[in-house]
């Protein structure tokens, strides 16, 4: 969870990466949720996105060298989590996939690929919309210090 302040209000992300929902009946997109005083507000932040997966490269031996990826939450860098944690693992990098559809059909296009960002699976769309998967492994400043 996220809190921004600006100017008079006050907002909440409603997760790390917002929420992916069906905006407007077939396009896709990914919102946040705010929190201005009284009010809640959806917000478009990226239009297309059809999915988000983040994974954080940990350091469990304090070698400055990633030894393993994990789901953010994992209790291995959490010291509150007695069961799992490592004393001396850090976050070092920052692994994103993102899934991104068309906001139109194609004619002729048949995308029965399957998609797996992350350790997430998708599965087969079997649609006509054009889609790409991108991933980045992030090095995080300063996660050394």
């Amino acid at each position: 969870m996220v809190t921004t302040t600006g100017g008079n209000r006050t907002g909440v992300v409603a997760a790390v990466a917002g929420t992916i929902a069906e905006a407007g009946g077939d396009i896709q997109d990914m919102s946040q949720t705010l929190v201005a005083g009284n009010r809640i507000q959806d917000q478009e932040v990226i239009p297309g996105v059809e999915n988000l997966q983040i994974q954080f490269g940990i350091d469990m031996n304090e070698d400055n060298t990633v030894d393993r990826y994990v789901n953010p939450g994992d209790p291995i860098y959490d010291p509150s989590a007695a069961a799992g944690y490592v004393p001396g693992a850090r976050v070092l990098t920052a692994r994103v996939w993102l899934v991104v559809r068309g906001v139109t059909t194609e004619f002729g296009l048949q995308d029965a690929r399957n998609y797996a960002p992350g350790n997430a699976n998708m599965g087969q769309m079997n649609d006509s919309f054009r889609r790409l998967q991108v991933s980045k492994t992030i090095l995080l400043r300063n996660a050394r210090i």
